[in-house]
């Protein structure tokens, strides 16, 4: 957010400091996630500076930081692992050649950038564990679960499990 989307100087830096801020405890275990008295007033900072960007710009911003650590992630794979990137390469430069961009109607061609970009959302996803709250009565490996029960799903650890390995 620059200065021509802000009232001055200071307010952008103010928005970039809070956003930094956010981005970082979204990463993090927080518990006033999970407990409402452990609250603190950074989701009401947070909450009222995208109301009124929202009311004075009419824009909405959302999910860009998590695409970026997300594209980071893929590309500190494959730096690791070299013979992968050749592989993508070679894909790449046979489906689209090397005078042009990758474009989005190249995407059903590129089974291989695919499963690279899929593997990555698995092994480093955006959200590690995430809130869920159970629509009706379930039982989950004799766990009787009631409907409107907060469940906590531990996205990286399946991401990792071995016996969900398999494909369908």
């Amino acid at each position: 957010m620059g200065e021509r989307c802000s009232g001055g100087a200071d307010e952008a830096d103010w928005v970039r400091k809070l956003v930094a801020e956010t981005a970082e405890l979204t990463g993090k275990f927080n518990l006033s996630d999970y407990v409402w008295f452990c609250k603190r007033d950074l989701r009401e900072r947070f909450d009222s500076m995208m109301e009124r960007i929202i009311e004075e710009h009419d824009i909405f911003a959302a999910g860009t930081e998590s695409s970026a650590i997300t594209t980071e992630w893929a590309m500190a794979e494959l730096i690791n692992h070299p013979e992968i990137l050749n592989r993508a390469r070679k894909e790449i430069d046979s489906v689209v050649g090397k005078s042009r961009l990758v474009q989005e109607s190249d995407i059903p061609d590129l089974p291989y950038l695919q499963a690279i970009v899929k593997e990555t959302m698995m092994l480093h996803p955006a959200a590690p564990l995430i809130m869920r709250e159970s629509s009706r009565d379930c039982e989950i490996q004799g766990y009787k679960i009631p409907a409107r029960t907060r469940l906590f799903v531990n996205v990286w650890a399946i991401g990792r499990d071995p016996n969900l390995d398999q494909p369908n």
